[in-house]
């Protein structure tokens, strides 16, 4: 996932833009619920052992948040729709994210070593934003070693650190690479830990999480060459699609601008800006399929 952060700072705009602790508690209890019998389970999602421990803690916040996050059925009607769940409680996101994502694996992980047995090798992926112009913040490499072995006919393994030979059978074996922007305050002011920069990693995770759907021409949601005159023309950073990976991230922004009623003015104008940005990659309203490849 790429974005134009140098965009962001021209404007002014801060992901610490909420301000003082203060404020960042109120925009909290905005977007969360505190009924226990609402929260939903923790999301099974493996930390390669290798992934640092302020990785770890950062990413347990991130799924803490979610499950307790309170979305109205108002605000979030376009995400259920292209999502396909029954509604925006953090049960159904949750299940959705665990049926897509699996684990996660440090910037550094060489997946080129690490997947065998098939001699795979894994090429550049559209999946994968090109990061000539912004900051690549994860990528789904699991889709793409999945895709590299369905072309070859072979059977992948992946060797992730702590979890020894991971069989990627699926793509929904979703290993999901951490970014150089994941952990990264990209402006220059705030915290990683405030609720901007929650709701900016979950939205990656979502996007990511859509590449491990589609079968066939739609296998792993794989983006396309921005064309001409695009903000990011010539990049594998569009969508030729209306539910994919930019369409659900946009939706997902969208409805925590809608929730979050106590986000300052410079935050909201962020979170429209990351729509308005995820939108402008989609380069057709038609819907693939987004059914998952059969086990390999």
């Amino acid at each position: 996932m790429l974005k134009k952060f140098l965009l962001l700072m021209a404007l002014g705009i801060s992901l610490g833009g909420c301000g003082k602790e203060s404020q960042q508690k109120q925009i909290y209890n905005d977007l969360v619920n505190y009924y226990p019998g609402d929260k939903a389970s923790k999301p099974n999602i493996k930390f390669a052992s290798s992934l640092s421990s302020d990785g770890v803690n950062a990413l347990s916040e991130d799924f803490e948040f979610l499950r307790r996050i309170n979305m109205t059925p108002a605000n979030s009607a376009d995400l259920v729709a292209v999502m396909k769940i029954n509604d925006s409680s953090p049960k159904s996101l949750v299940s959705w994210l665990d049926d897509r994502m699996q684990y996660v694996v440090p910037k550094d992980f060489d997946a080129d070593k690490s997947a065998y047995l098939s001699s795979i090798f894994i090429p550049d992926s559209p999946m994968n934003d090109d990061s000539k112009t912004g900051t690549v913040m994860a990528s789904n490499i699991g889709a793409a070693v999945y895709m590299s072995a369905a072309e070859q006919g072979r059977a992948a393994f992946v060797q992730i650190p702590g979890f020894g030979d991971v069989h990627v059978s699926s793509p929904r074996v979703g290993i999901i690479q951490e970014g150089d922007g994941l952990f990264t305050d990209m402006i220059g002011e705030g915290h990683l830990d405030d609720v901007p920069h929650i709701l900016l990693r979950l939205s990656t995770f979502f996007h990511e999480a859509r590449h491990s759907d589609g079968n066939g021409q739609s296998l792993c949601f794989t983006h396309s060459v921005c064309p001409s005159g695009h903000d990011y023309e010539g990049l594998y950073a569009c969508d030729n699609n209306g539910n994919g990976p930019y369409r659900i991230e946009a939706e997902l922004v969208k409805a925590f601008a809608n929730t979050c009623s106590g986000c300052s003015p410079r935050t909201l104008e962020l979170f429209k800006m990351m729509e308005a940005d995820s939108f402008s990659r989609m380069l057709s309203k038609d819907n693939w399929n987004d059914s998952p490849q059969g086990s390999r």
